[in-house]
């Protein structure tokens, strides 16, 4: 398993935050408009990386901001709450 850059800038520092700066809704086909322009032989190993970052079966366990995105994706209710414990 090979880590994607932001895997290990996160890794720098675990108060890291890493930020996927739009609706999770557009992820998946920016995923697929990634991987269809990705190198020959690469898109295998970018979709495991990017699936790691978010895959939307499993926002849970999201790459991007963990604690407060993935809070926003299971409880939009809470998200004032979630934003005021940072």
């Amino acid at each position: 398993m090979t880590k994607h850059v932001l895997e290990k800038l996160a890794e720098t520092n675990s108060d890291a935050e890493i930020w996927w700066d739009s609706s999770p809704l557009v992820y998946p086909s920016w995923k697929q408009e990634t991987l269809a322009a990705a190198p020959d032989g690469m898109a295998g190993e970018w979709d495991e990386q990017l699936t790691r970052l978010y895959d939307p079966d499993e926002p849970a366990e999201m790459g991007f901001r963990k604690k407060h995105f993935a809070t926003f994706l299971q409880a939009p209710e809470s998200l004032a709450e979630t934003l005021n414990h940072t």
